[in-house]
């Protein structure tokens, strides 16, 4: 089996071919290879193309690999994770056993088309497919993503695609332009570079993007940083984008915090990324920092008998009220209390 190799990328892996899932697998769009890494790029591909022309017999066909799909996603994350703990010189298990059986998410991610004005402003730089940002989990599996040419009505057009990928001889007949777009990461801070150099994020031919989370960058004690990302949109009109995506996450009664002697983590890593916390906790603050959950969901973490108390006071004062008014009506009452 080959481990993932290190990058040139501070902040992410890119893996290659690992191990060997499930038997070669057919659907209207092709057929499977028998590693990990190619049938989950595959079928990555026919949900893509699918979800993209729309066609939901094809979409239904794809879905039925998903748990393959997933265990190959699994595959390549662990051993994506095997490889921090070598590099960090870590305990077995510092990070496959705190994500067992995490609440780990495979997505399709499609960008939609933009028509002659949105482009426009693409080409201005005022707008983006996905805004910058960092992943809150462990590590993301990124196989690479795909453009498709769509008709002005929204159909897939001749069934033409481009993958990242591909050689530069296959650009025949695409826009140069394409290759502006797509994902771009933003490196480790160097001298350089002091705000970190961006990369196009491609994986080479045959690999994976493992791209570092902020869960990592904590168990690391700042080892590895969790990697700033961007999804620029195409300078023309009526190209889409689908790509997938393996978020890998910490199982939610883990500690988010540094592990003990990790090589190259930060003399005051514990102070720096203090206080431990669960990760369902992590994910959830997280969520609400960013929009995506109400403030009012904090409020349900933990235990509390604030209300019990609440209760039982309104009661007794219910009471006091009543003795206090019978007092008033019977002066006997009074002076029995």
């Amino acid at each position: 089996m080959r481990v993932p190799m290190r990058s040139r990328l501070p902040g992410c892996l890119s893996c290659e071919e690992v191990g060997s899932p499930s038997a070669v697998d057919r659907t209207d769009y092709g057929t499977a290879s028998g590693s990990a890494r190619g049938f989950a790029q595959h079928h990555s591909q026919q949900l893509s193309r699918a979800a993209v022309s729309g066609d939901a017999q094809n979409i239904n066909n794809a879905a039925r690999n998903m748990r393959g799909l997933q265990g190959s996603h699994l595959n390549l994350s662990q051993a994506s994770a095997q490889r921090h703990k070598e590099v960090l010189e870590v305990p077995e298990g510092s990070f496959t056993n705190a994500a067992e059986g995490g609440p780990h998410l495979t997505r399709v991610l499609r960008y939609l088309a933009l028509d002659e004005k949105l482009a426009k402003r693409s080409a201005d730089g005022e707008i983006n497919w996905g805004e910058e940002h960092t992943d809150m989990n462990l590590v993301t599996v990124l196989p690479g993503g795909a453009f498709y040419e769509m008709e002005p009505g929204g159909a897939l057009k001749d069934g033409k695609r481009w993958l990242p990928s591909m050689e530069e001889r296959s650009w025949r007949g695409f826009p140069e332009t394409l290759k502006k777009a797509g994902l771009y990461l933003r490196a480790r801070p160097t001298k350089e570079h002091e705000t970190g150099q961006k990369v196009k994020g491609t994986p080479p031919p045959g690999c994976f993007l493992a791209q570092v989370g902020q869960q990592l960058e904590v168990l690391s004690g700042g080892a590895f940083i969790a990697t700033p990302h961007v999804i620029t949109a195409p300078e023309i009109p009526k190209w889409s984008r689908c790509s997938m995506a393996h978020f890998v996450h910490l199982r939610s009664d883990a500690l988010v915090v540094p592990v003990l002697g990790a090589k190259g983590a930060e003399e005051d890593a514990d102070e720096a990324y203090a206080p431990p916390v669960l990760a369902g906790t992590y994910v959830l603050k997280t969520l609400v920092d960013i929009g995506l959950a109400g403030k009012d969901q904090l409020d349900k973490l933990g235990y509390r008998n604030y209300g019990r108390l609440a209760e039982q006071r309104a009661v007794d004062a219910k009471v006091e009220s009543r003795v206090s008014g019978c007092a008033q009506a019977d002066p006997r009452l009074s002076q029995a209390a």
